[in-house]
């Protein structure tokens, strides 16, 4: 039963009024990411640990609807190298059922590594990547940047799936929109350590805009994200 079933800690089966039943269990995790080396740079490095709270709601699990929450922190890296990254965290499961109205609820954690160079495409490691060297791939282009602060913001804890065209859109605001519908920056009031990186990726989004010209799609797109992010922080 979701592939943790040893790590129960709590199982209740209850009944509840008009004939329903309860049943649920918590259990404890322990997410790691692993660590990373770098190649030497002088270039300024932003790193950061993405906790990650993984929510589906829904009629029945397999139609559960689906989201992260990442709050994230900066991290030292220290003669190029990335340590890896661990929590303890208590995750849960239940299905009520009232009659002909079943509805189910999770609620499981990840730690994700995000590290951010100007003029690079962003490095994303996940839990259950393993612990490798990596490399810096350059993002020359405006469309690479974009690409790179938009993986940095809301890259998930899965791989993106490309998503179906819509007619008229661009592909970037295809692929922000796609990767929005899954991943929810926490507000600035998690904590002073995610605000300023809310306020980080806010100041990246603006800068990549201004490598486009002026009131392109790619430019208007660009400072809304900016401007989304930055109420965020202040939220």
């Amino acid at each position: 039963m979701l592939g943790r079933v040893g790590f129960v800690s709590l199982l209740l089966l209850l009944p509840l009024l008009a004939g329903g039943c309860f049943r649920g269990l918590a259990y404890p995790e322990f997410p790691a990411c692993p660590g990373t080396t770098l190649p030497p740079t002088t270039d300024e490095v932003f790193a950061v640990r993405i906790d990650v709270t993984n929510e589906r709601n829904g009629p029945t699990i397999q139609a559960a609807t689906e989201t992260e929450r990442h709050t994230a922190s900066r991290i030292d890296v220290t003669d190029g190298k990335v340590p890896e990254q661990r929590a303890l965290t208590f995750s849960y499961w239940w299905v009520a059922s009232t009659g002909d109205k079943p509805t189910t609820e999770s609620r499981s954690h990840a730690v994700m590594v995000k590290l951010y160079r100007r003029g690079y495409r962003a490095i994303v490691l996940r839990p259950g990547d393993t612990a490798v060297a990596s490399e810096w791939t350059p993002a020359p282009t405006p469309r690479e940047q974009a690409i790179a602060i938009r993986d940095f913001a809301y890259a998930g804890r899965q791989p993106g799936v490309p998503p179906k065209p819509v007619p008229g859109q661009s592909v970037a605001a295809q692929q922000v929109a796609a990767q929005k519908t899954r991943v929810h920056l926490a507000p600035g009031s998690a904590g002073d350590h995610h605000k300023k990186v809310l306020v980080f990726m806010a100041a990246e989004f603006e800068r990549v805009a201004g490598l486009y010209p002026p009131g392109s799609v790619e430019d208007v797109t660009l400072r809304k994200d900016a401007d989304e992010v930055r109420q965020l922080a202040e939220r």
